[in-house]
This record gives C-alpha cells, sequence and structure tokens, in this order.
C-alpha cells in the first residue's frame, strides 16, 4: 500500500468519498502525513528493531513491514487523531479507530520472529 493509497483511505476514514479527495486532502495536510509517519514510525521500531526508519515522503513510498494487511493500521491511526479533537459521534469514531490502530500494533511482530502461541493457558 502506498502512502497516497493510505491517505485516501484515511480520507474515507474521515468521511470523504473518492470524489472529494483531491479537494480535501490539502486542508489536511501536512497533519495528515505527519500522522501517518507518526504511526509507521512506531510499528517499524517494534517490528525491525535494528532497522533505519525512514520516513514516507513521495506518495509511491510504501511501508517497510509485514503484513502487508497491516498498512491500513497507519490510516486508522492518522484519521483517529485529526478527528479526536472533534465532538460527539466523530470524536467516538476517533476512539474505535485508534483502539484498532493499537490492537493492530500488538500483534505486529518483529521480523523473522513468528507469533507466540498459548496452548492450555487454563
Amino acid at each position: 500500500m502506498t502512502l497516497l493509497e493510505i491517505k485516501r483511505l484515511a480520507m474515507q476514514e474521515l468521511g470523504f468519498s473518492g470524489y472529494d479527495y483531491e479537494e480535501e486532502v490539502e486542508a489536511y495536510e501536512p497533519a495528515l502525513t505527519a500522522y501517518i509517519n507518526q504511526a509507521y514510525s512506531e510499528v517499524f521500531t517494534r517490528y525491525d528493531e535494528e532497522g533505519e526508519f525512514i520516513p514516507l515522503a513521495s506518495e509511491e513510498d510504501e511501508p517497510d513491514f509485514e503484513p502487508g494487511a497491516y498498512h491500513t493500521m497507519l490510516a486508522y491511526y492518522a484519521a483517529g487523531r485529526i478527528m479526536s479533537s472533534e465532538r460527539g459521534e466523530k470524536q467516538t469514531r476517533a476512539a474505535a479507530l485508534l483502539e484498532e490502530y493499537f490492537r493492530l500494533l500488538m500483534a505486529i511482530r518483529p521480523r523473522g520472529r513468528r507469533a507466540a502461541r498459548l496452548i492450555n493457558k487454563y
């Protein structure tokens, strides 16, 4: 998923359709990209403790962590942070998005490690 695709998903989470994207995204920059890179930094540090973090700058840049399906979490974080200062339904939606981000963050495993499994815990 590219930075452009992550931004589009974040804009959808903010309530804008594909048609509104080009006009509305400028109103949320540079905060949108900053929040995406803030989340990416946190994820990357968890995923690759020894690697060098390089922020996403170009719209063609892609995050370097697996699984790729988790790239959506960067959009959830950015949209959640932007909506967190709103009131009512948007604040509730922001809390749900941020909760999903942190749930996925806890599922990220360091590069090369498999997920731990608990057998017969109770």
